[in-house]
């Protein structure tokens, strides 16, 4: 299974693990992630830091790989899923941000 694992996946190891939880069901392959620091504060004052990373589920008994999408979570709250268009239509949208004159 792990040899099956895109290049970016860091969670080989724990597949087993998470197919056992799930009773055999499903995995997720996770890249690192990468803390993005933000303008932002939650109440008290801490900083709001963006966790992003890529990530796919696998469903082997289906044969089923989801496409390849990124999640990006703050402040504890729920994150969210982009497949590969909507990342990049973020990402072209915060290049345009990124070159703004501040």
């Amino acid at each position: 299974m792990d040899d099956e694992c895109p290049a970016w996946c860091v969670t080989g190891a724990d597949h087993l693990d998470e197919m056992v939880l799930r009773l055999g069901g499903a995995y997720w392959h996770r890249s690192e992630t990468a803390k993005v620091p933000t303008d932002d504060t939650c109440p008290g004052g801490v900083e709001v830091i963006v966790d992003v990373r890529l990530e796919q589920l696998v469903v082997p008994d289906r044969e089923f790989s989801a496409p390849v999408g990124f999640l990006g979570a703050a402040g504890g709250y729920e994150g969210y899923s982009f497949r590969a268009e909507q990342a990049r239509q973020l990402a072209d949208a915060l290049l345009d941000v990124a070159t703004l004159e501040d």
